[in-house]
């Protein structure tokens, strides 16, 4: 899998260059084919490469090129999908944490989101779902999950919740 991704890049890498006009495109990558990338002896596969949506000029020719029914994108078995930047629950600062994916590109940048960003984007926010299913809490410096609490019981506060409690009552 990850040679046919590497012939993906490739290619859009080679499609792109008389478009760049020096300028870079940067690739987010996230989803399952970046699970597949990340760890190479994956045995599962993919049929879309998932990127961060940018809204770039480059980024939208790549798109129509490489996008969901072109005719690269049946050539090769895979195709690209720009993702929204609000779809996936990504924190605010996930562009200064990704690192960059070493590669032999002129125009294309790939980028690994770090272990907790990707794996918050797999997460369901929409719904917490019903007793005892595990939800994304929210933090500003990493999310985690927990279970939602039982009517009646103790909840455990993080760190940062006790610390505000705290001052909270100093003030008062």
């Amino acid at each position: 899998m990850n040679d046919s991704m590497s012939r993906f890049f490739q290619q859009i890498d080679e499609e792109l260059m008389p478009f760049a006009n020096g300028e870079r495109l940067d690739l987010y990558h996230l989803g399952r084919s970046a699970l597949v990338w990340r760890y190479k002896q994956a045995t599962f596969t993919t049929k879309d490469i998932d990127v961060v949506q940018m809204r770039t000029p480059l980024e939208e020719k790549a798109h129509a090129l490489f996008g969901q029914g072109s005719v690269k994108a049946k050539e090769l078995g895979l195709f690209l999908d720009l993702v929204p930047q609000g779809l996936p629950p990504l924190p605010g600062w996930f562009r200064q944490r990704s690192k960059e994916v070493p590669g032999n590109w002129q125009v294309i940048r790939l980028w690994e989101l770090v272990g907790h960003d990707l794996a918050v984007t797999k997460l369901d926010v929409s719904s917490p779902g019903p007793p005892g299913f595990a939800f994304p809490v929210r933090s500003r410096r990493f999310a985690s999950w927990q279970a939602p609490p039982i009517p009646g019981e103790r909840v455990e506060m993080d760190y940062g919740e006790r610390r505000q409690r705290r001052a909270r009552r100093r003030i008062c």
